[in-house]
């Protein structure tokens, strides 16, 4: 066994002394004379797209089109701001318990909730809210709410 382990440290001592990376690599020459080779590389882009360049007087804006902020658009972006407010994992679905009147507004419209009760994710509550359009308030609201909160579903 002692033997064995004598064979084994030699070899391994021997092996390591003579093993070199030096065969692998080119010797460094700093002698001036030498050019080095440059080689050429094509510039490619993943993204093959024509480019456009227009002035700011091209430009065409369109002006902002009107959307119907009926109930499900209302509880889709109801979720959505709960979801944020509670950092919830997974997926929260809010559902309107009282009749909602649809009316028009911008389609970059924002909800932006003001109060929670209770401030935490529970399956019913009560949310003070305000819908926001380019900046200008379009109206203020307060809505029972039924939450559902989804983690770990596959749909």
């Amino acid at each position: 066994m002692y033997f064995n382990f004598i064979l084994f440290l030699s070899l391994s001592t021997c092996a390591f002394l003579h093993s070199e990376v030096g065969r692998f690599l080119e010797p460094i020459s700093f002698d001036a004379t030498k050019t080095s080779v440059e080689e050429e590389y094509e510039k490619k882009a993943a993204l093959v797209a024509p480019s456009q360049h227009r002035t700011l007087s091209e430009v065409q804006y369109l002006p902002a089109s009107k959307v119907s902020l009926g109930r499900l658009l209302i509880e889709k972006k109801l979720s959505e701001v709960i979801s944020h407010r509670y950092q919830a994992s997974g997926k929260v679905s809010a559902f309107l318990t009282r009749d909602w009147k649809p009316f028009d507004a911008g389609s970059n419209f924002m909800v932006k909730i003001t109060d929670c009760m209770p401030d935490e994710l529970v399956s019913s509550t009560f949310v003070r809210f305000s819908i926001w359009d380019e900046g200008v308030l379009v109206g203020k609201f307060a809505e029972p709410v039924r939450l559902a909160h989804y983690v770990n579903v596959f749909f």
